[in-house]
């Protein structure tokens, strides 16, 4: 056990070895070495210091060995059910011992002590209670097996709480020696709590509380080292067993933590208390009313941490630090107070001055001094001294101005003391246990709007979102093969969907059948990718209740009707068997599903709160834990998701029952999936569409902050936050311009194309007197493989094999082993050029072009028609035009909508020079270079391929993003 102790002005911690060894003094002297702490605290304060041979002041009390004290083997301490203390602390139903002290660790701690007397027996005493002001220290300890000797009811005086502060036990006297004492509790009391005030001096022989050692030991010590045959000690392990002397650290600790925050403290050198808001020391008596004061009219501002307590409280508190007994300073220089500021006084040096221990404020009080008592002293014979002191009262009629010792050696770290008391309060450590704000105001919009806090309130956040999370392959095996069935599930459905009739898909569409009917039928997503996306997010709504099936959250329910309950229980013994084939579990899904959206629960039909999609869909747009939702907008598109999702499951419903019963699909519709697939009564699908119709309303009517802005002369753009100057945008097209044609210059190896150039550039004359020169094109043409490059009158055929007829040659490219042309390595090296020479070139042509197609529009882009449809490519009044088609709505119009984009003339005759020469090559060397047939057949047919793959969105993502970021220091 450690204490800390000032020792010259610093603060110096010392090391008890063992419980019952002797506390080394600071200044290291073996001599001033004391059982008791205190007394090492009385050593510290003489000055001088003794000297390392002088052990005579202070000494521990001994008993006398002339005068053997009477055995006394147990001391029972019987305390009234009165005394307070924690519902978290138990009492063995036997008497409770609390360790046995020897005679030789009895120390005159004036702290912690218990005086002993020894008259006759008294049972009947009357049991007085202990005070408050220790009630948070508390006792506890296991049964002892050494069995309980003869002993009286011990009896607390009832002058406890008087003048006299002593603490009298009245016990029997047993014929066995003094060995130890036993201190033990009845079964019926609460924990007791240790007097907090110091006590006098004991009148007969004391007892160390601090001093209890092993409990049951019947060892006998020496009496000059008691720890000399005691093993290695672990004081880690002795604070753990010994709860006691711990407890009353903290609780010291966190009493002058407590004071603090009321601006008070207690001097531990002479039991001062020191009030920080004036500096000053305030006597024990007058420290509620000074208190109080510096509170007045500020009351209802303070935390109530901070608010001064009653006086009886209050005293308590300065009382467990001995602020009731103050120590005499005296006359010679005193250590300094800490909260109290450093200044400079005037000392009178002359030697007649019967008061030369006083020190003056300032030199005209000291000049009033030398006027009343020195008056045969003249202005210059006056001897003073400047000294370091500290005023330690504001009152003006008690001012007194003491000389301090020494200064102050710590320097005066503000920040680290600031860290550390943010660090202990948690600043700025937030809490995931959700609790709504009063202000409306303050809320999101969504969680106002939709009344979704009143769901969130004091649930836990973190632990709420865990249970929306994809499940992890290897923690989770059985959830993630959840995950892959769930999709083959609505794969299947929709190879499926169109076996119904249009008639049923339009009802089934339809949200309300009884107003309108869509003229669109129910089908399936235009592309594989979305598919793959509403089925990931039911399969997560599906596992969100399994988990709450399985680990229910009791301030975010999750209500099932008992028959989903049972299919989900079933669902997931399922999926952890893997004896269960795949298409058994697939139907156990389809169960799953249909049973939420055909069977509610009671509690869903009283309040529609209580709808398990809803609750699934507040936690999966949960963006962290502290109950922030995603935007507006996000929540509509994934509503919709679900949607899809469910009406192909009532899809695949009526397909299963129209096979199982041979009914006609119409009926089946009409009696058993027309009430749960679309507006109309409580069920999953009605709050689901409204859930949709509300949220939609929310996310258009919500302002949103401009992702493009504008600077005042219209020269910089900022997208995103990130400042463009379109001067640079200007400077790095014409940049990249350059560096395409240097890279088509090493991409031809030597062969000559500028000529190709100048025949593109003579035929594109804008010019009206040109015309008759200009490209031809015949847009109504569908033939296969017809595009601008194969017209007659366009005369490119003539420059289509020029390049590969020169790289034919190219040794570098290709040689011959046993008769056989083979490919060499850089004839990837020239393929990897052109790949960069596409994705260049499609960044030019989207950014010059205007209104930037999309990556889906760009996808599958021709300049020849072929088997899968038209070309995109033209040549519209001699200006190259592309011709997009903007697919995204597809599924929900069923229209398309065209877009033409005009590339500039520098970026349209590069790529006339690419398709009309370069690309032929392209295809031939392919098969060179093992590509598939199909892979080189894109050379012949489509306007932007890598590497005989044909570029999708990602591909020109990538090609932005490298654009963007060589050009604007930005990825984009």
């Amino acid at each position: 056990m450690s204490h800390t102790f000032t020792f010259n002005g610093e603060p110096v911690t010392v090391h008890r070895p063992h419980p019952a060894a002797h506390l080394p003094c600071p200044c290291g002297a073996e001599k001033h070495a004391r059982l008791s702490f205190l007394n090492i605290k009385q050593i510290l304060r003489l000055n001088p210091h003794p000297g390392p041979d002088d052990g005579s002041a202070f000494p521990d009390v001994k008993p006398d060995p002339k005068q053997p004290l009477p055995s006394i083997p147990s001391i029972q301490i019987s305390t009234t059910s009165a005394i307070a203390g924690p519902s978290n602390v138990f009492v063995n139903s036997e008497s409770v011992s609390y360790g046995t002290i020897p005679a030789e660790a009895v120390a005159s701690d004036n702290r912690l002590i218990s005086d002993i007397s020894v008259p006759p027996a008294k049972l009947d005493d009357p049991v007085i209670s202990m005070p408050s002001a220790l009630a948070s220290v508390f006792i506890q300890s296991a049964p002892l097996n050494k069995p309980e000797t003869e002993a009286t009811v011990g009896t607390f005086s009832a002058g406890l709480l008087g003048s006299d502060n002593q603490f009298i036990l009245d016990q029997s006297v047993s014929p066995a020696g003094l060995d130890s004492a036993v201190i033990s509790m009845p079964s019926s009391l609460d924990p007791v709590s240790v007097p907090s005030a110091p006590l006098d001096k004991p009148k007969t022989q004391a007892i160390a509380i601090h001093s209890i050692i092993e409990e049951n030991s019947d060892e006998e010590y020496d009496e000059e080292d008691p720890a000399e045959d005691l093993p290695d000690y672990d004081e880690s392990s002795y604070l753990n067993e010994r709860p006691f002397l711990s407890t009353l650290d903290i609780v010291v600790q966190k009493t002058r933590q407590q004071l603090t925050g009321y601006q008070l403290i207690v001097d531990p050198n002479f039991n001062r208390i020191i009030c920080l808001f004036c500096q000053s020391l305030i006597p024990f008596e007058r420290v509620h009313r000074h208190a109080y004061e510096h509170t007045v009219g500020n009351r209802l501002k303070l935390s109530k941490d901070r608010q001064i307590p009653n006086q009886e409280t209050l005293e308590e508190l300065l009382m467990l630090l001995d602020g009731h007994k103050p120590v005499l300073l005296g006359t010679a220089p005193i250590p300094p107070f800490e909260g109290i500021d450093i200044i400079t006084g005037i000392k009178c040096d002359l030697p007649s001055c019967p008061n030369r221990h006083l020190i003056h404020s300032s030199r005209a009080v000291f000049f009033r001094h030398c006027k009343l008592l020195h008056p045969q002293y003249a202005g210059k014979n006056r001897k003073f001294s400047e000294v370091q002191c500290q005023a330690l009262s504001r009152n003006s009629r008690e001012r007194q101005i003491r000389e301090i010792s020494h200064l102050p050696t710590t320097d005066v770290n503000a920040l680290t003391g600031i860290l550390a008391n943010t660090k202990l309060i948690g600043l700025g450590n937030l809490s995931t246990t959700y609790v709504p704000t009063r202000n409306a105001h303050a809320r999101s919009l969504i969680l106002d709007q939709m009344h979704w806090h009143v769901l969130l309130k004091d649930v836990d956040l973190a632990q709420l979102r865990c249970t929306a999370q994809p499940p992890h392959q290897d923690l989770e095996p059985h959830l993630y093969r959840l995950g892959q069935l769930v999709k083959q599930y609505y794969t299947k459905i929709a190879e499926h969907v169109c076996e119904l009739d249009i008639l049923t898909r339009r009802l089934i569409r339809s949200p309300e059948p009884k107003l309108s009917i869509k003229h669109k039928p129910f089908m399936m997503p235009q592309e594989t990718n979305t598919l793959s996306e509403y089925s990931d997010f039911i399969a997560y709504f599906l596992v969100f209740i399994i988990r709450h099936v399985q680990k229910p959250m009791a301030k975010f329910s999750v209500p099932l009707h008992p028959e989903t309950l049972a299919l989900f229980m079933f669902l997931e013994q399922s999926l952890e068997d893997s004896n269960i084939s795949d298409s058994s579990i697939i139907n156990s899904i389809h169960k799953c599903i249909w049973g939420l959206l055909s069977c509610p629960s009671d509690n869903f039909l009283r309040n529609d709160t209580q709808d398990p999609f809803t609750r699934f869909l507040i936690t999966y747009h949960l963006k962290d834990d502290y109950g922030t939702l995603a935007p507006p907008p996000q929540f509509p598109h994934n509503i919709s998701r679900a949607q899809w999702c469910f009406r192909a499951t009532a899809c695949w419903e009526i397909i299963s029952l129209a096979e199982l019963t041979g009914s006609p699909r119409q009926g089946i519709y009409e009696q058993h999936i027309k009430p749960w697939i679309h507006e109309g009564d409580q069920h999953m699908f009605n709050s689901l569409r409204q859930s949709m119709l509300h949220l939609t309303v929310l996310a258009k009517a919500q302002p949103g902050i401009a992702r493009f802005n504008w600077n005042t002369t219209r020269t910089c753009l900022s997208i995103d936050g990130f400042p463009i100057v379109l001067k640079k945008l200007y400077q790095s097209i014409d940049t990249t311009i350059s560096r395409v044609e240097s890279l088509i210059d090493r991409l031809f190896r030597g062969c000559f194309f500028h000529d190709i150039l100048k025949y593109i550039d003579s035929r594109m004359d804008p010019s009206a007197d040109c015309a008759e020169h200009w490209f031809r094109d015949d847009p109504k043409n569908e033939d296969i493989k017809f595009s601008v490059f194969s017209m007659q009158e366009n005369d490119f055929k003539q420059f289509e094999h020029r390049l590969l007829h020169h790289l034919s040659k190219d040794s570098k490219l290709f040689q011959q082993i046993q008769g056989t042309i083979k490919a060499r390595a850089e004839l990837w090296e020239w393929f990897g050029l052109l790949d960069e020479i596409v994705g260049l070139l499609f960044c030019l042509a989207s950014t010059t072009w205007g209104g930037g197609a999309r990556g889906t529009e760009c996808d599958d882009m021709r300049y020849a028609n072929n088997k899968d449809g038209g070309r995109h490519l033209f040549i519209i009044n001699n200006t190259l035009t592309f011709i997009s088609t903007y697919t995204k709505s597809r599924n929900i119009h069923g229209v398309t909508r065209q877009v033409a984009h005009s590339p500039s003339f520098r970026v349209s005759r590069l790529l006339l020079l690419l398709l009309s020469s370069v690309y032929p090559a392209a295809a031939h060397m392919a098969v060179m270079c093992l590509m598939p047939k199909e892979h080189a057949e894109n050379y012949l047919t489509h306007v932007f391929v890598q590497s005989g793959h044909i570029m999708k969105t990602d591909n020109f993502s990538k090609a932005l993003a490298s654009f963007t970021k060589h050009t604007l220091n930005c990825p984009m």
